[in-house]
């Protein structure tokens, strides 16, 4: 799909919505037995970004993403961009010391889990940062983004590595 320069230099958002509304049958990820069309992904993101929105209405406050499953982190992290947040991945097997100076060094307002990394995340004691439950969401009500302004110089990602990697 070709996008202008102008397209380029917009946002994550805006770029997936141009190909979601082009391609809205397409698979837009398949794994394992798990397959999401552009429209599905599109439709699935928008209601995570609108519980987004409505549960942690401070911006400036960064988004962590916990979710083993690649279909619910793919749409979770994009659901961040959408409610034009930082998203901060989580990888649940850190150990959960590792996870918890990542909340705290990031201060992230909200995490996104499911039942699974909730657990995950029950010994931590300093983080401020609440619980979205994905798996707890209904997800076929309707979505009502507001759309924030959103610049390709936002940042999309902050990535925590243990130095030896870059």
């Amino acid at each position: 799909l070709p996008f202008t320069p102008d397209e380029i230099e917009g946002s994550i958002p805006e770029r997936f919505a141009k190909v979601a509304a082009t391609r809205q049958a397409a698979p837009a990820i398949v794994t394992g037995s798990q397959r999401l069309t552009y429209g599905e992904l599109d439709l699935r993101s928008d209601r995570v970004a609108t519980a987004i929105a409505r549960r942690a209405p401070d911006r400036e406050a960064p988004v962590a993403v916990l979710l083993d499953d690649p279909v619910s982190t793919i749409a979770a992290m994009l659901a961040t961009w959408k409610a034009g947040r930082l998203c901060v991945p989580l990888d649940s097997a850190l150990p959960s010391a590792r996870r918890e100076v990542i909340l705290r060094d990031s201060e992230a307002g909200l995490i996104v889990t499911d039942g699974k990394g909730s657990a995950a995340l029950a010994g931590l004691s300093s983080s401020s940062a609440r619980p979205l439950r994905v798996d707890e969401l209904d997800l076929r009500e309707g979505a009502h983004v507001a759309r924030p302004s959103v610049t390709a110089d936002h940042p999309a990602c902050l990535l925590y590595t243990s130095g030896s990697s870059g």
